[in-house]
């Protein structure tokens, strides 16, 4: 399962930025508003970060934590389609098989604290602590330690409830002093952590520039169609500050770290203006099925009898059970329909098709039937349109056979759509579907973009931009490269010209045996 490679340990410290654009960090960063992150440019290697294509939203800090593609660990959505059944429910980290990187490096005897790692499970044991969704922004679990007084000294995450919360109530200026709030008490918890022993591997994740993305985009960019010029006076441009208040805490805590501990920063992925068409694509991927030609009447029939009385049998089940989370959101897809339209957290839309032997009633036969129908519905979600202007609304259609096999490759949609996403979406046209309007009506000005940046400050690494980027499953086997694990389990492997050897160091956790 796992071994040590004999080489020189020394101790690592991981910060993660989630969800803070690399292209408005780095502007920052050269106008002297982010000075951390400016001398991390140029004291570190740094390379851009390839991430999960299509499944990026809920794909990107699991394939970091466990080093495999989504295909390996397949969790993608808080809501995802249940293989072998046509349920659709809520999934949580606790779905999560493989073990995150930390989870081997504990088993292995090294000394571990690892806090808000986002969209991870607490461990029943780690050699070390750990902190679960305290201050993370996917709060997907209670709040927790390992060590158990911890939160009780820090209290809660100055952000009550979800961010969406205080956009809908009307109060930014709320959310922007409880970001700030919140980024500093992380701090202060980091620190009480970082100085009670040497550790192996020290890793934190500050959630608060994700959030400041999703609710801040239409004050930061003057173009977006609702941006309030008054408002913007008013309040400035609260994502770039909040970029800024986390600068300023990256220099608190790297001010704590050992000079010669190897240092890997991640600013996980991107943000931009929330522009697709996933508010239509449930009834355009209805007018799709229709037009493959819709079941019998018969099949109809009885799969509206199936739905409903499962449905039924959820009410029950929420009567007797009103506070089991597990039974939250449950709904059962139509198993008469070739063509499933499934949750994927809006950026890219995504299809599963009701595929024979997979599927309890499936419609489409393995082989090459399923290709016949993958192509047709590739070609036909590229004809689409906007109604008034023309303009394509859709740039690439992904088959998720070709990007993520592995042994819950099941678990995952079939097609992922990627939108044009210049400008917002409001109607789709084709021959086939004719015309469907609809404007996204959601809370959330700003939405996520593929790329993020990983930067990585170690004694022997030259640093600089590197010309190729650095696929995410790359990133755990490298940390534990680093402390002498490898993890042979992962689809990643150890960058090499990262694995440059450092003076060997006590260990936190005492000699090999």
């Amino acid at each position: 399962m796992t071994g040590t490679t004999g080489m020189a340990r020394a101790p690592v410290v991981v910060v993660g930025l989630d969800a803070m654009d690399p292209t408005i960090a780095r502007r920052l960063a050269d106008q002297g508003r982010m000075p951390t992150l400016a001398g991390l440019l140029e004291q570190a290697a740094w390379a851009p970060t390839r991430n999960p294509d299509g499944l990026v939203v809920g794909g990107i800090w699991p394939s970091f934590a466990t080093g495999q593609w989504p295909g390996g660990h397949g969790f993608y959505c808080f809501r995802q389609f249940v293989s072998g059944s046509y349920e659709i429910r809520r999934f949580t980290p606790h779905d999560i098989a493989p073990p995150a990187f930390w989870q081997v490096l504990s088993e292995q005897g090294r000394r571990c604290c690892v806090i808000d790692a986002p969209l991870t499970r607490p461990l029943a044991t780690i050699g070390g602590v750990q902190v679960v969704d305290w201050g993370t922004h996917d709060r997907m679990l209670e709040p927790q330690a390992s060590d158990r007084e911890l939160l009780a000294r820090h209290g809660a995450h100055p952000v009550t409830g979800a961010c969406d919360d205080y956009t809908q109530r009307g109060d930014e200026e709320g959310l922007v002093r409880d970001l700030a709030r919140g980024a500093a008490r992380k701090t202060d918890l980091n620190l009480e952590l970082l100085r009670r022993e040497p550790w192996d591997l020290f890793l934190t994740v500050y959630g608060e520039s994700h959030c400041a993305g999703h609710q801040f985009w239409g004050l930061h960019d003057r173009s977006w169609p609702g941006h309030d010029p008054a408002r913007r006076d008013r309040l400035g441009d609260p994502m770039e500050a909040t970029y800024e208040a986390l600068d300023a805490q990256l220099a608190r805590l790297l001010d704590a770290v050992d000079p010669q501990a190897t240092l890997l920063v991640l600013l996980s992925h991107g943000i931009g203006p929330h522009y697709d068409g996933d508010h239509l694509f449930a009834e355009i991927v209805r007018r799709l099925d229709e037009a493959s030609g819709p079941a019998s009447r018969v099949r109809r029939a009885s799969e509206h009898a199936r739905r409903g009385l499962a449905r039924w049998q959820r009410a029950r089940a929420r009567r007797r059970h009103p506070d089991d989370p597990a039974l939250v959101g449950r709904v059962s897809a139509d198993g008469s329909r070739r063509f499933i339209p499934v949750p994927n957290n809006e950026l890219y839309a995504a299809v599963r098709l009701n595929l024979a032997g997979r599927e309890p009633r499936g419609r489409i036969r393995p082989g090459p039937e399923t290709e016949h129908w993958c192509d047709w519905l590739e070609a036909r979600l590229l004809e689409l349109a906007d109604a008034d202007t023309g303009r394509p609304l859709v740039r690439r259609v992904l088959r998720v056979d070709d990007l993520f096999p592995g042994p819950r490759r099941d678990w995952l949609p079939d097609l992922l759509v990627d939108w044009h996403r210049d400008q917002p979406v409001t109607s789709a046209a084709s021959p086939v579907i004719g015309e469907v309007r609809g404007r996204y009506d959601g809370i959330r000005s700003g939405d996520h973009r593929p790329s993020g940046l990983v930067l990585v400050r170690r004694a022997g690494v030259t640093p600089g931009p590197r010309r190729q980027p650095i696929d995410i499953v790359d990133l755990a086997p490298t940390i534990a490269g680093w402390l002498g694990v490898s993890l042979p389990e992962a689809a990643g492997a150890p960058v090499e010209e990262l694995l440059a050897p450092v003076a060997a160091a006590p260990s936190a956790s005492g000699p090999q045996r």
